[in-house]
């Protein structure tokens, strides 16, 4: 399993993801002829809390995504909030590998939060952390994902 390696910071668990189209979705822009969005790159936050992997609305509607593939009620902190569903590829960018960018999820289900939160456009929830290995070393200030 791959090991990525990141500093913690005051605001919580954050490290940088890729968000692009999932696989099946750009197998079928590319068939139609049709060009396929580059992924983003954007911060992310793990949040254990959360039993669903989140992406904001920003990262959805740069990937050209329109069309949910579901919709869910979600219970926030405050209160059960409805939210649209979409199908994204999530994986570490070369930036963080040192290497070629690696897929961790190449068809991950998530919720798209419409609220921004400062400096967050990911929140990585369980369905994402119960498929690997997280260690926190809140002494060293570090925290590693194992994928």
């Amino acid at each position: 399993m791959p090991r990525f390696q990141f500093r913690t910071d005051p605001d919580g668990l954050k490290l940088e993801v890729f968000v692009g189209v999932s696989r099946p979705f750009a197998a079928a822009l590319m068939w139609a002829g049709v060009a396929v969005p580059p992924a983003w790159v954007a911060t992310a936050e793990v949040d254990t809390g959360a039993t669903i992997t989140c992406v904001s609305a920003a990262v959805i509607a740069g990937l050209g995504l329109s069309v949910p593939v579901g919709r869910a009620r979600n219970q926030t902190a405050s209160a059960a909030v409805a939210v649209r569903l979409f199908e994204v590829g999530i994986g570490f960018p070369a930036g963080v590998t040192g290497g070629p960018p690696v897929v961790w999820r190449d068809e991950l289900e998530v919720a798209e939060f419409a609220t921004p939160l400062p400096g967050v456009d990911v929140l990585i929830g369980l369905d994402l952390l119960l498929s690997c290995r997280l260690t926190l070393d809140g002494p060293a200030g570090t925290f590693a994902l194992e994928v």
